[in-house]
């Protein structure tokens, strides 16, 4: 289901930015103790670049989470995390579309492929910068994060875009 007209497919895409911008913005605030990896994430902007990649396609996926990157990084995060976080969003969402696509995954499955992916491009990343492969170290504590945090969005994300279908706004 996909927004009718131009107008309201700017206006749509233009809303999932800004509300993946606030779940980036809201994950920042939310102190995450109980692991001690640097920059983890739960992934709650994932929810709504399911929702697009569902909706809309990988295009306009692509544009949302490129978009919600740089303005994240800008106001929030730093330059340097532009990088993590453009790597590993680009390499979530080409797994995430590949796998929608295929059409025999479940979109928690598709969630948990996008937090795999996201870490191992994070991870590639800091080994480039680094110039070092000690920072495997965190993928057995990378991978079960992925899974947790990638099954617990994914099923958020069925919900959401099962409301947003039931409510015909698109």
């Amino acid at each position: 289901m996909t927004p009718q007209t131009p107008g309201r497919k700017v206006a749509y895409l233009s809303l999932c930015t800004a509300a993946a911008a606030i779940c980036s913005y809201i994950e920042t605030l939310i102190p995450i103790t109980i692991l001690p990896l640097p920059g983890f994430k739960l992934g709650l902007a994932n929810i709504v670049l399911l929702l697009i990649l569902t909706q809309t396609g990988l295009r306009d996926a692509l544009a949302v989470c490129l978009l919600r990157t740089v303005i994240v990084s800008l106001l929030f995060s730093g330059i340097l995390s532009l990088a993590f976080s453009l790597c590993g969003g680009i390499c979530a969402l080409c797994v995430m579309a590949a796998l929608q696509k295929a059409n025999k995954f479940s979109l928690p499955g598709i969630s948990v492929a996008g937090a795999v992916f996201h870490n191992l491009g994070q991870l590639l990343v800091a080994g480039i910068i680094t110039g070092s492969v000690s920072v495997l170290a965190y993928l057995p504590a990378l991978m079960l994060c992925a899974l947790l945090c990638g099954l617990l969005m994914g099923f958020l994300a069925a919900m959401i875009i099962s409301l947003v279908q039931k409510s015909k706004l698109f």
